[in-house]
């Protein structure tokens, strides 16, 4: 139904992944934190993401071709854009908070091993000597 009309014609063609989600999923479900939901599934920019998902609401808004329900669903959507932007906050600084904390866990993880790798090589040279 949507593959006619030329705005998304014209999204389908940005080399951004993040245009993806307006072929996956019908305008029906569209919402800012939905696709922020799946932007950090796919480990995709915040600013970038959100740039992309105006920038296609935007192109379907002007539109002449879209039809009435979807470029009045892009307009409320636009029209809706700072307070969705300030609900979907917490949901991006959940998902750099679990980043950050399994780099933590990663870099103690390396730590760990490199102590571990320094002891046994002290060892292994202490053995050595002393034979």
């Amino acid at each position: 139904m949507t593959d006619d009309i030329p705005s998304f014609k014209n999204i389908k063609t940005w080399k951004f992944p993040q245009a993806k989600y307006f072929e996956i999923y019908p305008y029906e479900v569209w919402l800012l934190k939905h696709f922020d939901s799946w932007a950090i599934d796919n480990n995709f920019d915040k600013q970038i993401s959100h740039q992309t998902f105006n920038r296609a609401l935007q192109t379907i808004n002007i539109d002449q071709e879209a039809f009435s329900e979807l470029h009045n669903f892009a307009q409320k959507l636009l029209n809706n854009k700072k307070s969705d932007i300030i609900a979907t906050c917490e949901l991006w600084n959940n998902a750099t908070a679990a980043t950050t904390s399994d780099m933590n866990k990663g870099v103690s993880v390396v730590k760990a091993h490199i102590n571990l790798d320094n002891i046994t090589n002290q060892h292994v040279k202490q053995l050595i000597l002393n034979d």
